[in-house]
C-alpha cells in the first residue's frame, strides 16, 4: 500500500470481543489508530482515544496543520434523534452485549424519549440541551425508581453521542433527579395474594369497555382465565422474573424419577443452576394452558418485539385482576417479593433465597428481605432488649 509523503489516515484496532472486523469499520468504541506518513517517515501508532473527533484533532496537530484549518471532507448534516437512536441500539447489541431483557428496556425508554422529541420538534441530535432533557424528566409520569434506570439509559447515549463528537457534553447526566429510596420491597399480603389468585376465574366477568374483554367469545374468556391462573401460579410458587416466566420452556419441566414435577432453570444474572419443586396447582394449570406452542408455555415465540408484547400481556392481566381483587398496584415483581417475604418468614435461610431469585450478591438480597428474617428480628429485639436493661435497670 503506497501512502501520501505527508497523510494520515485513521482506523479502528477492533478489540478480540468486538463484532465488527474490518479496519474501516468505525461504528464501534474500539480504540482509534493512525497509519500514513509525517515528514516522509512512515507513522502507525495508537491516537490515545477512542472519540473520532479528538483523532481528526490528533492527526492534524501530527501534519502541523492549524487548528482553525478547514477539514479536507466536507461538513456533515447532524444525525436525526432517530439516526442516533438507531445507532446507539445497534452498538449496544453489537458490544455491550446486554441480555435480551435489559435491551428491550432500552428501547423502550429510547422510544419514549423519541417520541417526545417528535412532539417537540426536536429533529436532530445538535438540538439537545439539559433544558431538553428536563421538559422529558417533568413530562413522565414513572415512579422515581423507574425514572432513574430511564435516565441511567439516557446518560448510556450521551455518552456515545459524546465520543463520536456529535454534542459536547453529557446533558443528561447534568439533570438532577428526585431522590428515591433503592429498597422498593413490596410483598403481597397473604390475603392479597389469594385474592388475586381467585380473581382469575372472575377474569371478563364484567369488563364491557372497548379494549378489554367485550368482544370475546365464551371460549376466549375461558381461555383466558386459564392463561390467568398459570401465570399467577407460576409467579407466586417459583418467584421467578415475569420475562422467565412468560419465556418458559416446556423442556425444562419434568418428572423425576420420585414421580414429583420439577422446574429446572438458569438463574439470568448469575447462571446457577437451580431445581424447584413445583405444587400439584401449578403442575396442573400449566396442563391446562392453551397451547401456543410445542416449545412454550406462555407465548408462541418470535423476536424481541414479538416477546416484549408477550410481557405486556402478562403485566395488562395482573393490572386486571388486581382490580378485580381490589388490590391496588398489582404488578408482576410483587409475586417475586411474596415468594421471598413467605420463604423466609418460614425460615428458609437467605442463602437459600439468594440462589432461587437469581441474586448476584447476598448483599442484595439482605438489602430487599432482611426486615423479614425470623433470625435477624429476634437478634435485633433481644440486642435492643439487652442495651436497654443494662443503661435503665
Amino acid at each position: 500500500m503506497r501512502f501520501q509523503e505527508h497523510q494520515l489516515n485513521e482506523y479502528r484496532r477492533h478489540a478480540p470481543d468486538c463484532k465488527l472486523t474490518q479496519a474501516s469499520e468505525m461504528n464501534c468504541n474500539c480504540p482509534i489508530w493512525a497509519v500514513g506518513r509525517v515528514h516522509g517517515e512512515r507513522f502507525r501508532k495508537s491516537l490515545g482515544t477512542r472519540n473520532r473527533q479528538k483523532a481528526r484533532q490528533k492527526i492534524n496537530e501530527l501534519l502541523g496543520r492549524k487548528p482553525d484549518a478547514p477539514s479536507e471532507e466536507p461538513a456533515k448534516a447532524s444525525p436525526t434523534v432517530a439516526d442516533g437512536i438507531r445507532d446507539y441500539l445497534g452498538f449496544c447489541e453489537f458490544n455491550k452485549r446486554l441480555k435480551g431483557s435489559t435491551l428491550t428496556s432500552y428501547r423502550d425508554t429510547l422510544d419514549a424519549f423519541q417520541a417526545f422529541c417528535e412532539r417537540r420538534l426536536y429533529r436532530t441530535v445538535d438540538q439537545f440541551s439539559q433544558s431538553l432533557f428536563e421538559q422529558f424528566q417533568v413530562e413522565r409520569t414513572v415512579t422515581p425508581k423507574t425514572m432513574g434506570k430511564e435516565f441511567q439509559h439516557l446518560t448510556s447515549l450521551c455518552v456515545r453521542l459524546v465520543e463520536l463528537g456529535l454534542i459536547p457534553i453529557n446533558y443528561a447526566k447534568k439533570v438532577k433527579l428526585p431522590k428515591t429510596d433503592d429498597v422498593s420491597t413490596l410483598p403481597f399480603k397473604e390475603s392479597e395474594a389469594k385474592a388475586i389468585l381467585a380473581a382469575c376465574s372472575r377474569l371478563g366477568e364484567t369488563d364491557t369497555q372497548r379494549g378489554g374483554y367485550a368482544s370475546y367469545s365464551a371460549d376466549q374468556i375461558d381461555e383466558e382465565r386459564r392463561y390467568a391462573r398459570a401465570l399467577v401460579l407460576v409467579l407466586l410458587t417459583t418467584g421467578l422474573r415475569i420475562s422467565d416466566v412468560v419465556n418458559l420452556h416446556r423442556a425444562k419441566v419434568y418428572v423425576d424419577g420420585k414421580g414429583a414435577t420439577r422446574l429446572r432453570i438458569r438463574t439470568e444474572k448469575t447462571g446457577v443452576v437451580v431445581t424447584l419443586l413445583l405444587p400439584s396447582a401449578t403442575v396442573q394449570a400449566l396442563k391446562c394452558l392453551p397451547h401456543v406452542s410445542h416449545e412454550l408455555y406462555f407465548w408462541s415465540g418470535g423476536d424481541e418485539r414479538q416477546f416484549a408484547t408477550a410481557c405486556d400481556r402478562a403485566r395488562r392481566v395482573i393490572a386486571r385482576l388486581g382490580a378485580i381483587a381490589s388490590v391496588e398496584d398489582a404488578h408482576p415483581h410483587r409475586f417475586r417479593d411474596t415468594w421471598a417475604k413467605t420463604a423466609l418468614l418460614n425460615g428458609t435461610p437467605m442463602r437459600t433465597v439468594q440462589l432461587v431469585l437469581g441474586h448476584k450478591s447476598i448483599r442484595t438480597t439482605e438489602k430487599h428481605y432482611a426486615p423479614f428474617v425470623i433470625e435477624y428480628q429476634s437478634m435485633i429485639d433481644e440486642a435492643t432488649a439487652k442495651v436497654a436493661e443494662r443503661l435503665i435497670a
